[in-house]
């Protein structure tokens, strides 16, 4: 059963004074910044145990001051016997035992949280990092962003100032839809984990949507009168998993934010609806053998005109060709097909436009400064296949 910590008056004053020093209406950074963490030793059964130790034995005081660090704030948090899920004021954190997702939107300065991480993650027995990943795809407004977030060179040379075992990578075309990805080679098994049995099941799918359809959107505005769960019903969020356990939240004028607990997995999904910048994201661990009818429900709730899936899993790929075929959606075109093989996981990147229409607006998104170059220590054991962009 989950436990729902409720909003409180203090919460709702610190977010109206976050709204009021972010970025103006029309121009709001619904694509968000990604940042996942994975500690140790520990065993695998303990990351998600059942038994608190580690990271969610860190006071709520604790984590409020590392993301005062990056611009938010908690407004809601619920939690099983797994882990911890946090609503903010841009987008969501949940914490595990020995893991940590922080994702944030809008003009937050995410990796000044890294630093903090790792204290805080020392101080209650966690001293390895076993794995980190950063990622985002392009910004719509690069230029409103703060250091170290005004392009993915400047966010590459903080963190590979933090860490000497990070590569960048950049997924898609630099003149239109792209994705980013900077991320820590994984010390050998022998050090990070207790046991030698197989590595349990772990997939990441993330959907990232542009381009929304106006009538796709009209249930996260406040003029449509829905409150945050008459939304998540109206939209069709409540059925994308009906036994998940859902804390949602609808922001004044507009915009929306949910996170969901189903037992040892979770999904978020967060939504930028003004026209002139709209954008949803959807991110899940539920770990499926094809994602295709869920990719399914996700396009048919926020109609995009263009969208862009990554999936990370450390399942072997028997057929790079069956991969993304998981990825079909009727009335889109495949643009990027993209495979890379990591040493522990594998991940498929798809970009897709809608074809049975025009795209309703351009791209209105800057160019970001380019990449001059990876991590100095880029992994020679990394392999990528592009496969045809054709679908």
């Amino acid at each position: 059963m989950a436990h729902v910590d409720a909003q409180n008056e203090e919460a709702q004053v610190a977010l109206e004074v976050v709204l009021a020093d972010g970025p103006q209406y029309d121009t709001f950074e619904g694509p968000e910044k990604l940042l996942e963490v994975w500690f140790g030793p520990m065993d695998d059964e303990q990351i998600d145990g059942t038994t608190k130790s580690g990271l969610r034995t860190v006071a709520r005081a604790v984590w409020d001051e590392m993301l005062s660090l990056v611009k938010c704030q908690v407004l809601n948090v619920i939690s099983n016997e797994h882990f911890d899920a946090y609503l903010l004021s841009e987008s969501s954190m949940f914490v595990w035992n020995g893991r940590l997702i922080l994702k944030t939107c809008g003009t937050t300065t995410l990796l000044k949280a890294v630093p903090m991480l790792v204290k805080v993650a020392n101080g209650v027995g966690l001293d390895l990092i076993t794995q980190l990943f950063y990622s985002r795809k392009r910004f719509l407004f690069p230029e409103k962003q703060i250091v170290p977030h005004g392009s993915f060179s400047h966010e590459v040379q903080y963190l590979d100032e933090l860490f000497d075992n990070g590569s960048a990578y950049v997924m898609g075309k630099l003149n239109d839809e792209h994705w980013y990805l900077y991320m820590t080679e994984p010390p050998a098994p022998s050090i990070t984990r207790k046991t030698s049995t197989p590595l349990p099941s772990d997939k990441t799918l993330e959907v990232l949507m542009g381009d929304l359809h106006p009538s796709a959107v009209k249930p996260f505005f406040k003029t449509s009168g829905f409150s945050a769960k008459e939304a998540s019903k109206a939209a069709g969020i409540a059925e994308i998993f009906p036994d998940a356990i859902i804390d949602d939240f609808a922001f004044d004028p507009c915009g929306y934010s949910c996170n969901a607990i189903i037992g040892k997995h979770y999904f978020t999904i967060h939504v930028t609806p003004q026209e002139s910048c709209s954008f949803a994201s959807f991110e899940t661990n539920v770990v499926l053998g094809d994602y295709n009818e869920l990719l399914r429900k996700v396009a048919a709730i926020f109609k995009p005109g263009t969208l862009s899936a990554t999936l990370f899993s450390n399942e072997p790929v028997d057929s790079m060709f069956h991969s993304t075929n998981q990825f079909d959606l009727e009335g889109y075109t495949k643009t990027e097909k993209i495979f890379y093989q990591f040493p522990i996981y594998n991940l498929l990147f798809v970009a897709q436009k809608e074809t049975t229409r025009s795209l309703r607006k351009s791209s209105t998104a800057c160019a970001e400064v380019p990449v001059v170059a990876q991590s100095p220590r880029p992994s020679t054991s990394v392999t990528s296949a592009l496969l045809a962009s054709s679908s």
